[in-house]
């Protein structure tokens, strides 16, 4: 992925539409929790 691609997050918006998140990939607060909300799903998938 490179940094000008909206990364789809792990949840839905509030009208239930997908929510997306662009980052410049240097690790903001929303990037590190949907890097840990990632974790977490995969994890629990196992």
């Amino acid at each position: 992925m490179t940094a000008d691609e909206p990364r789809l997050l792990p949840r839905s918006g509030p009208e239930g539409k997908h929510s997306y998140l662009i980052t410049d990939h240097h690790g903001g607060p929303v990037s590190r929790l949907a890097n840990a909300t990632e974790l977490m799903q995969l994890h629990m998938g196992t």
